[in-house]
């Protein structure tokens, strides 16, 4: 059985060949292409969008270390340190330094937390403590705000010893507070962790 092929079978192989062809190298070699350029586009997207936020990241700290610069050069702020983590035996020693003038006082130490966008762990203490008077409250808190090491100080109450005194001229107060003492997170404290007292 040897025929040869008449010109259309001759044509309509062609067109098979070029279709077999054509369609072998849009699998092989055109797909593949394209789906690693859409691929490094994206990357490229996300990698553009995440150096947008460092680059305004960075810019909001510049922004703000300039403005502490400002307010520490005006007096408004404290020159306080930011101590490595783990930090509570000496943030114990200097309340106790601050909190000497003070008749009595109890410490509370909450447990500790990471601030994700800072990257800081924070470490509430809760403070409770009498004095002669409001002044030597006013003090106390004055010297807390100026720590050594960087707090901030929230939940401020101050109360006279006898009801229905007027704080200011009352013989004796007693003041509630939560001092929060920031500290650099070593990798020790993860977001969902907290460790009470280390």
């Amino acid at each position: 059985m040897d025929r040869e092929f008449t010109p259309r079978e001759k044509g309509m192989l062609l067109v098979l060949a070029v279709l077999l062809l054509t369609l072998g190298y849009m699998k092989l070699f055109y797909a593949p292409v394209q789906q690693a350029v859409t691929e490094n586009q994206q990357r490229q997207t996300e990698l553009q969008d995440q150096a947008l936020i460092e680059q305004d990241r960075a810019l909001k700290m510049q922004t703000m270390e300039k403005e502490l610069e400002e307010l520490k050069t005006g007096g408004a702020v404290p020159d306080a340190q930011v101590p490595d983590y783990n930090n509570a035996k000496r943030v114990m020693v200097e309340l106790n330094a601050i909190l000497a003038r003070a008749r009595e006082y109890s410490l509370s130490f909450d447990d500790v937390s990471l601030d994700e966008d800072s990257g800081l762990v924070r470490r509430p203490v809760e403070l409770t403590f009498q004095t002669a008077d409001y002044a030597a409250a006013r003090e106390i808190i004055n010297d807390l705000y100026h720590c050594r090491y960087r707090c901030s100080i929230q939940d401020v109450t101050i109360s006279a010893d006898e009801d229905g005194t007027d704080i200011t001229a009352a013989p004796g107060a007693v003041t509630q507070l939560t001092a929060v003492f920031l500290e650099r997170n070593d990798g020790t404290v993860t977001a969902n962790q907290t460790d009470g007292n280390s």
